[in-house]
């Protein structure tokens, strides 16, 4: 492991036990690699802020649910996706039906925050998320 993966390894092991300063640092470091993957599904700037936004809420209320032998990056693309799906949905619910838009929380999806979950599934999707990450990253 090297220098950098290991600051890495300890900003979400600070962030885990609360360290809102080591958070910080991590949303820091992921925040434009999750914006440019919203935007690129939404092409819309304030959206893919505010769904940016609440990733890093997600992923601070579940961090210390994190497992990391888990790779941190398919950990939060995975958390990504689910909030644009969830975004999506809820806009086509809008669109058909006005102030009817079913907000409640779909507990299939409370699954997809397990990395355990994840882990099971790392075949094609996991390491298709971590490959739109770091091609983000370049």
């Amino acid at each position: 492991m090297d220098a950098d993966a290991d600051n890495h390894h300890e900003l979400i092991k600070r962030a885990q036990s609360g360290d809102v300063d080591a958070f910080a640092e991590l949303v820091e470091a992921h925040q434009g690699l999750v914006f440019n993957v919203v935007m690129r599904s939404l092409n819309n700037r304030e959206t893919a802020q505010d769904i940016t936004q609440e990733v890093f809420i997600q992923v601070w209320k579940t961090i210390a649910n994190f497992d990391d032998r888990a790779k941190f990056s398919t950990w939060l693309y995975r958390i990504a996706m689910n909030a644009l799906i969830s975004h999506l949905r809820f806009t086509r619910a809008q669109k058909r039906g006005g102030e009817k838009a079913d907000l409640s929380f779909d507990h299939n999806e409370e699954h997809r925050l397990d990395p355990s979950h994840d882990r099971r599934r790392e075949g094609s999707e996991a390491s298709s998320g971590d490959a739109e990450m770091e091609r983000s990253e370049t």
